[in-house]
């Protein structure tokens, strides 16, 4: 997993576990991003991102506030979620536990190996410790 920027949005590759190359992209929103409007926003500023890199790529929005409270584990934070690429999609709720299940096929079929056991965490790692009404 590794780390880039797109001005101040923090991003992060998703890599395969066996030949370390990139097999999807995590954009984590700003602290006040709820709506689609302004995950839109968010998809505008890193269109050239996606189009120079093409991976499937996700916007993650702010942690809900009641799970950021009351959740024991940061794996169960949930955030509202964005497909951006290859086509957009409709916003959704996702913990990291519960999304890792996409990021882990992507990876589980880009090799056609078994992947080295590996927890991914960039997801509950980067979520804001406040958000605002969806």
């Amino acid at each position: 997993m590794t780390s880039e920027s797109s001005g101040r949005l923090p991003i992060k590759l998703m890599q395969c576990e066996r030949c370390g190359k990139p097999v999807a992209r995590l954009i984590f929103a700003p602290t006040g991003t709820h709506g689609r409007g302004e995950f839109e926003d968010v998809a505008r500023m890193t269109f050239a991102l996606c189009t120079e890199q093409p991976l499937p790529t996700w916007i993650v929005g702010p942690g809900n506030p009641v799970d950021i409270l009351t959740a024991a584990d940061p794996m169960e934070i949930r955030s509202m979620v964005m497909p951006i690429w290859p086509e957009h999609g409709a916003l959704f709720e996702s913990s990291p536990s519960q999304f890792n299940c996409t990021i882990r096929a992507l990876q589980d079929s880009h090799c056609g190996q078994p992947p080295k056991a590996i927890v991914i965490r960039a997801f509950a790692s980067a979520i804001s410790p406040t958000r605002g009404e969806r």
